[in-house]
């Protein structure tokens, strides 16, 4: 090697040096590959793998434009248009023909064609699999917007199909899913599903079709999930002979038919959704099995929903509101429970009134439901021709017992009517039967079933605890209709009354009637009887106490029945022994309890109120029987603004009793002290610690400062938030200075409490004298501090960690500086200076990511000193 290659070489190896240092310094950038995307465009058969994308909008003139001849294909459109421009609409834009798997379409609109996007066999057998179609808009094509048949794992999500016959039909296709789309505004429906299974719909708009807005038909396990169908010229939703179909959280509204149309099918669910302004019925269930209809409002439709010819349907919590013909219709049916359902509202319809309850059905019941404010007649039971032999055993279980009044101090519950006379002491009874009492309550009426009530309520009339009613109808007369003559004399009305009507000869109406949920005061609730009215006013059955014969009242003709009481007497109610719960604190209950006695020689009825300082605060309405007593116990629920002794008072017609009741309020924060622990003794100039726990025994948070005092100056302080029961420990410290050595009385005080301690400053010389016998040389007298000197101030702890408010100032108060004495000399210790290489570690500059800079400073000079030396000894030797 010369010595002009040396150099080089030196020279090219200080580069590398510098490189070799820098290069670690910079993060590698990862650079991806650009995608090898096949670009379209114009029309073509893709016969490879691969990915590929539309480089811009194709106006087509061939039949067909783009067709997907192999698998595992890609096609992005990026939002670009393929389009027929020819007179009239074409083929298909894209067509993923048949055999072809793991398919993806994306951004891209397909228009004027026959069919938009075709997935599936045009003519070959085999079937479709694994296709995705994204984001795609096939609108205002001739036919089809997509059209899929013969596929299996087909995805459409975020599609739009407007304008074209029919938005998206799938057929012989499984485990297809059409998601986040959009079809409105398609001449014929927006969705059709036909022979497959496993179909999910879901959030999806249906909206302003010519047809149909969903068809599903010859299909299985099907759900459609948070999908707006709306102003279709047809039906919202319309199935035939679909097994297993759940619509849920779905808005079915403003169609020119049904909200939903279901026939030939089974196992349908309709559960959270609203069927709502549709012309016909919002539900439509004809010759089908297993339907339910649970949580959902049918609501301004022409019927709520009806159901002809099916069989095991069970509607549960249904809104029923504002519909026009009837509620609810069962015609022809079998096993028909209806629980928990309100019906209102019910207008009526080509001058027809509504009625709110249709059946001509076998196996009805209707439980737990209320049925209110419908023009027509509430309930109405026709003979049913769904089965020549009905079948029996129909049971009827007891219904839930309910309390006479809210107010009422007597918690007994009065009945009416079964046929097994009075239910015990208090109970009467209420019924309409047959002449025939032989007849099963199951199985009467000439072989038809009746319908089964159970706690049913009829606008403000007694509740039907049980019931059957068959060949008849129930309504009810408003109590202020005026329509009935006057009532027995020394009687009231409780509410409407029940009327009871039927068809001919053989129906009739079998009731038990609860007593009202409340009892107007108007009546005594010890007084109620069942009452009917048939051409003049009578004890209804065996309301009467002494009768023990059942009515035999064949209702082929109106009676109206109702639940009367007595005008109740005052009667005399004295109070004894009133007392109160107290002292409570805000937000507790004060009970106020009392004996009330009725001293008159009659019953009377009264109520009985509950005063604080004159407001009345709970009241009670009670019956007694003279000579009765009877305990009761009032509340009044307190409030922080209730702080103070008031005033109770409770009062009948005829006498008062008076008490009192405190409502304390709560404690404030009290902040105790106690000193645990201290250093002392300590030598003169050290700092004295004192540790104290200071806890919040009040009832209120609170924040107090904490200080430490010695001879009346304060030397340390920390201010304390502290929580109720809340305790902190704190180390509060005095720095004695030149403090004369012997006893001082350290106190800590908060506002509320304090604690003090003795501590023991001693000098250097006791320590020394102390651990050794040789005597101590005199100091050399040094000048004592003036009093205005500060010393070494001390510093709190607190445990756990708590931040103080402000921070302590510790100085000394001037009587409490020693006076002058002789007291040695300080020697200061020795201090060594940095050295220079200390100084250069301490003062160099370091990366906070790690990487020593100055090194690399260091590094270059190296190199760049090497490098001249190498060149100026090959200069030397030219």
């Amino acid at each position: 090697m010369t010595a002009r290659d040396r150099g080089i070489t030196a020279l090219s190896l200080s580069v590398l040096l510098v490189a070799s240092v820098v290069v670690p310094t910079v993060a590698l950038s990862g650079v991806a590959a650009a995608a090898n995307h096949n670009a379209i465009d114009e029309c073509t058969t893709i016969e490879e793998s691969g990915t590929y994308e539309l480089s811009g909008d194709i106006d087509a003139e061939d039949f067909d434009c783009i067709e997907v001849s192999a698998s595992d294909v890609t096609i992005q459109g990026n939002d670009n248009t393929v389009k027929y421009d020819g007179s009239s609409s074409g083929g298909q834009g894209v067509f993923v023909t048949p055999g072809r798997s793991n398919v993806t379409v994306t951004d891209l609109t397909a228009t004027n064609w026959s069919t938009g996007v075709r997935v599936g066999p045009f003519e070959g057998p085999d079937s479709v699999e694994d296709v995705t179609l994204r984001n795609v808009n096939a609108s205002y094509n001739g036919n089809f917007g997509i059209f899929i048949e013969q596929s299996a794992d087909v995805t459409v999500t975020g599609a739009t199909a407007s304008g074209n016959g029919h938005g998206v039909w799938a057929t012989e296709s499984e485990d297809l899913g059409i998601i986040d789309s959009e079809l409105t505004g398609n001449t014929d429906g927006g969705v059709e599903i036909a022979e497959s299974s496993s179909v999910a719909l879901e959030e999806t708009t249906v909206t302003d079709n010519g047809g149909t807005g969903v068809r599903l038909r010859d299909a299985s396990e099907v759900t459609v999930t948070d999908v707006t169908a709306t102003e279709n010229d047809g039906s919202g939703i319309n199935v035939f002979d679909v097994s297993n179909l759940g619509i849920t959280n779905s808005e079915l509204t403003d169609n020119s038919e049904n909200g939903v149309s279901v026939s030939d099918s089974s196992g349908l669910t309709v559960s959270g959704s609203t069927l709502a302004a549709n012309d016909v019925a919002g539900l439509l269930v004809v010759g089908s099995t297993d339907v339910t209809v649970t949580g959902t409002v049918l609501r301004d439709n022409l019927a709520g929903a009806v159901v002809s010819g099916s069989q095991t349907v069970q509607v549960e919590s249904v809104e029923v509101t504002d519909n026009g013909a009837f509620g609810l219709g069962f015609g022809d049916s079998s096993d028909v429970t209806v629980t928990d359902a309100i019906v209102t509202g019910t207008s009526g319809a080509e001058g027809e009134d509504g009625t709110a309850l249709l059946f001509r059905s076998t196996e009805a019941d209707v439980r737990n439901s209320e049925l209110r404010d419908n023009t027509g007649r509430e309930i109405v039971s026709r003979p049913s021709e769904f089965s020549e032999e009905p079948s029996e055993g129909t049971s009827l279980e007891d219904g839930p017992v309910r309390s006479v009044g809210a107010r009422s101090a007597d918690a007994s519950t009065t009945r009416f009517g079964t046929a097994g006379g009075a239910r015990g002491p208090g109970v009467r009874s209420v019924e309409s039967r047959p002449t025939d009492t032989t007849a099963g309550a199951t199985q009467e009426a000439g072989g038809a079933q009746p319908v089964v009530l159970e706690n049913v309520r009829l606008d403000n009339a007694p509740v039907i605890a049980e019931g059957t009613v068959e060949g008849g109808s129930l309504d009810t007369i408003s109590a202020d209709a005026g329509e009935l003559p006057d009532l027995p004399e020394g009687w009231v009305t409780t509410g409407d009354y029940i009327d009871a009507d039927t068809d001919n000869e053989d129906g009739y109406a079998d009731l038990s009637l609860d007593a009202p949920e409340e009892v107007p005061d108007s009546a005594a609730s010890t007084s109620l009887r069942g009452w009917e009215f048939y051409e003049t006013w009578r004890l209804f059955g065996n309301s009467d106490e002494t009768a023990s014969l059942l009515a035999e009242n064949n209702v082929s003709e109106s009676r109206v029945m109702g639940v009367l009481g007595q005008e109740p007497p005052e009667g005399n109610f004295q109070l004894e022994g009133v007392s109160a719960t107290s002292p409570v604190q805000p937000g507790e209950t004060v009970e106020v309890t009392t004996t009330v006695t009725n001293v008159a020689e009659g019953y009377g009825t009264q109520e009985v109120t509950l005063s604080v300082d004159g407001t009345e605060v709970d009241a009670t309405t009670l019956t007694l029987e003279p000579g009765e007593s009877r305990e009761l116990t009032f509340q009044w629920e307190t409030t922080a603004e209730d702080a103070g002794e008031h005033d109770l008072t409770v009062a009948t017609a005829n006498d008062t009793a008076e008490t009192t009741a405190t409502v304390e309020g709560d404690e404030p924060a009290v902040y105790s002290v106690e000193i645990l622990e201290t250093n002392s003794p300590v030598t003169e100039g050290s700092f004295v610690e004192a540790v104290t726990e200071v806890t919040n025994t009040g009832g209120e948070p609170g924040e107090q400062e904490v200080s430490l005092v010695v001879a009346g100056d304060e030397y340390d302080a920390v201010t304390l938030a502290l929580e109720p029961g809340e305790s902190r420990e704190v180390t509060l410290q005095w720095g004695t200075g030149v403090t004369e050595p012997g006893e001082y009385e350290l106190v800590v005080s908060s506002a509320d409490d304090s604690d003090e301690r003795t501590v023991r400053v001693q000098a250097d010389e006791e320590e020394e004298s102390a651990s050794t016998d040789t005597p101590t040389p005199t100091p050399t007298p040094t000048p004592t501090p003036s009093p205005t000197d500060t010393p070494t101030q001390g510093t709190a702890t607190v445990t756990p960690t708590d931040t103080p408010t402000r921070t302590p100032t510790l100085t000394p108060s001037p009587t409490s500086t020693p006076a002058p004495t002789d007291t040695a000399t300080p020697v200061p210790a020795e201090t060594t200076a940095p050295t220079a290489a200390e100084d250069v570690a301490t003062d160099a500059p370091e990366d906070e990511g790690g990487f020593p800079w100055w090194l690399l400073l260091v590094l270059l000079a190296v190199a760049a000193a090497v490098g001249i030396g190498a060149y100026a000894r090959y200069r030397q030797q030219q």
